[in-house]
């Protein structure tokens, strides 16, 4: 009875991540299905004009607002060029908020001007969001490349380390380059995105977390 148990227990434990990556994707195939058919819905009813990009001649007056910092401009080993608002004296502790899905450094605007009275703040564009760089290929966007290039910003400010602030897919990359380097992390923040580890394993198992992540 109980060597039963156990590999029923067994079976279970092997079978449970497997069928919840399954219920997981099939998440995403109805959302992209229901995706398709809201924008056919509305080429249907105004055009292709729709899909079209719509060109921006000028930026939004608060993007420059000075308040926020200085915008300065850094080219990285590879090629990247990072684009990063800089706030409070250089002789402070330093701080760096990421960021996440789909925003750039303005999302942290509120949080610049308080954190700016006493660190150094700087708010960067992650590699593919406003004035950074936009590699073409979909591989440019591998974590590994994304921590590399905070590591490269971090150099380039003559730091040896900094209190990283992340948020959504930034907190993911904050988790990731803790792990990799934490040696030059002091402190590490992170709001709407857990560990990634943690993470995956609630999407293979939580029904709920599939719901509300899909």
């Amino acid at each position: 009875m109980l060597r039963a148990w156990l590999m029923a227990t067994t079976v279970l434990c092997v079978l449970r991540p497997a069928c919840g990556r399954v219920i997981f994707l099939l998440f995403g195939a109805c959302d992209l299905l229901w995706m398709c058919i809201r924008i056919g819905v509305a080429v249907c009813l105004k055009g292709r004009s729709v899909l079209e990009v719509r060109e921006r001649l000028h930026e939004p007056e608060c993007l420059r607002d000075p308040a926020l910092g200085r915008h300065e401009f850094v080219t990285l080993e590879d090629g990247v060029t990072l684009h990063y608002v800089s706030a409070g004296e250089r002789d402070r502790p330093l701080v760096l908020l990421l960021h996440g899905f789909p925003d750039s450094w303005y999302t942290w605007h509120k949080q610049i001007v308080e954190l700016k009275k006493n660190f150094w703040v700087i708010t960067p564009d992650m590699r593919g969001y406003g004035q950074s760089s936009k590699p073409h290929s979909i591989e440019a966007y591998q974590v590994s490349y994304l921590i590399e290039d905070i590591k490269g910003l971090l150099k380039s400010l003559g730091r040896e380390k900094a209190s990283l602030v992340g948020h959504d897919w930034g907190a993911v990359v904050s988790w990731c380059f803790a792990n990799h380097y934490p040696h030059m992390v002091d402190r590490l923040v992170t709001i709407n995105g857990g560990h990634p580890d943690a993470m995956k394993q609630q999407l293979e198992s939580s029904l709920t977390q599939m719901v509300r992540s899909r």
